[in-house]
């Protein structure tokens, strides 16, 4: 969702690719063979320094998908993984996506936990790193979508600074071409504030205009996340119960003026999402 964006982006502005995957078959089919990929995992030490190698710097893009059992094992390992490997074969630069809500006080949280351990393993590796703390992503709304219904986890009432992962992509290419990016953290927001729900409903408006609002209230899913096997399901009900009570931080994006304007609103984002659509089913 938000890795492919910037390697395409990277490659555009003509640097030299390889993506490290663990899905090759997958990696194929969103690139075809113009983009050098090779297999890795990183939860396993020993496959890095074949990926790594060779390379200038590397961007980490990791997701345990809301699993509350691999926040450790993928996000904070892997990452101190890769950066270990980075660091022992000379990489100049590193960098990585992070979340805008990252702070010290909401660590009891699993999956702020995981990104602040993430970014204190890239400052650990003494290699010149980039962090980009990001806020909600317009990409994020195709999966609230479930057959006609959008469904939405308590009221989260707090306005986001919504963002689309193509603006993004450019903030990361141009941190990469230029100097002095380097030992920093960047607060990227998009320009367009509204709640989840607003959003949702927007959406919906311009995409899927047969899905209907579903407001399902979080205690109400917290019982059905009891009786669940599912890791992810009770991780993504502990995502949404933050941010139905943690506003956006109340702290400039300091991306812009180096880095550029995130400049999409979320029309010009479904309008393009409704033409990839339309591709996919050609």
């Amino acid at each position: 969702m938000l890795g492919r964006p910037v390697v395409r982006r990277l490659y555009n502005d003509g640097y030299k690719i390889r993506l490290m995957t663990h899905n090759l078959d997958r990696a194929k089919r969103y690139f075809g063979d113009e983009i050098e990929k090779v297999v890795a995992d990183v939860t396993d030490m020993e496959t890095l320094p074949t990926a790594i190698k060779g390379c200038d710097a590397v961007y980490i893009n990791l997701n345990a998908k809301m699993n509350i059992d691999k926040y450790k094992s993928i996000e904070i390992e892997g990452t101190e993984n890769i950066a270990l490997a980075a660091a022992d074969l000379g990489i100049q630069r590193i960098a990585m996506i992070s979340s805008l809500n990252v702070n010290d006080l909401d660590a009891k949280y699993r999956f702020i936990d995981a990104k602040l351990k993430a970014e204190r393993a890239l400052v650990k590796s003494g290699i010149p790193y980039t962090i980009f703390r990001c806020s909600w992503f317009y990409e994020s709304l195709p999966l609230f979508i479930q057959g006609k219904k959008a469904i939405l986890l308590g009221s989260q009432p707090h306005p986001i600074s919504w963002l689309a992962a193509s603006d993004y992509a450019g903030m990361v290419s141009k941190a990469f071409e230029l100097e002095g990016t380097t030992g920093k953290i960047y607060m990227v927001k998009g320009r367009e504030k509204m709640s989840i729900g607003d959003a949702l409903a927007k959406f919906c408006d311009l995409v899927v205009p047969d899905a209907a609002i579903s407001p399902i209230p979080l205690w109400l899913a917290s019982v059905g996340g009891l009786f669940s096997r599912k890791k992810q399901t009770k991780g993504l009900i502990q995502f949404m119960k933050y941010y139905d009570t943690h506003p956006e931080p109340d702290i400039d994006g300091n991306a812009e003026e180096i880095l550029g304007i995130a400049t999409t609103n979320l029309m010009d984002w479904a309008e393009e999402y409704k033409n990839r659509l339309q591709l996919i089913r050609l």
